[in-house]
């Protein structure tokens, strides 16, 4: 039911960006990565270790969305270090179920699988060079590089977790970068045709299937 009232909350919250003034926008934000990380405790509890982490990362980007929501530097920066601390834990929860299951991470198994992500990589670097001043080009960089790192980490699951999990949370990953890849170009770039829409749609979506994707792995039975 909460995962349902998850859909219902985000749908509700593209439509604030469009009919709504900056309080109620931020008010529908601000629910909804900790009714999904509820969503999480409630369906998996939080016993194992990787489920905890993804926990934690789901709270650090409510963080992030509660800063991000205030244009001011300051607080851009501050939301950028609790999303790229949100991914660390990403990566722990996504690396220590590989670990527990005692098997080879995909990305080791088929180590050539780094080559679209380091291209990705290279492109945004060539792409945001001439567009971020000297002061922002280490940490936009390092976000982007923990960011794809997440990424790739979720789809090293493969071997340790059930098919649909796997894909749920590999999905969402795909989604985040997404998401972060659009705002970096609206930020820093140039303006990208309705931008909160693609911004948030994309990041919601992401958010929740790592979470659903965790929570169906490691539901209590």
């Amino acid at each position: 039911m909460t995962w349902i009232l998850l859909v219902i909350l985000g749908i509700v919250h593209m439509f604030t960006i469009y009919h709504g003034d900056f309080w109620i926008i931020f008010g529908t934000k601000a629910f909804l990565m900790p009714l999904a990380a509820i969503s999480l405790a409630r369906d998996a509890g939080l016993s194992k270790p990787h489920v905890r982490m993804v926990f934690i990362g789901l709270w650090l980007g409510w963080l992030g969305d509660v800063l991000l929501h205030f244009s001011h530097l300051a607080a851009f920066a501050s939301g950028l270090v609790a999303f790229l601390i949100g991914h660390l834990f990403y990566i722990r929860a996504f690396y220590n179920e590989c670990k527990v299951s005692r098997v080879v991470p995909l990305v080791m198994d088929k180590p050539y699988m780094i080559l679209p992500y380091a291209a990705f990589f290279m492109y945004i670097i060539v792409l945001l060079n001439n567009s971020l001043d000297a002061v922002m080009k280490g940490p936009v960089y390092l976000y982007c590089f923990v960011i794809l790192l997440m990424s790739l980490m979720a789809a090293s699951r493969f071997y340790a977790v059930a098919r649909l999990s796997w894909w749920l949370v590999f999905a969402g990953s795909l989604l985040f970068v997404a998401s972060d890849f659009v705002l970096a170009i609206n930020k820093f770039k140039e303006a990208v045709p309705y931008a909160r829409y693609i911004i948030m749609s994309t990041y919601i979506a992401g958010q929740g299937l790592i979470a659903y994707g965790t929570a169906i792995m490691y539901r209590n039975r």
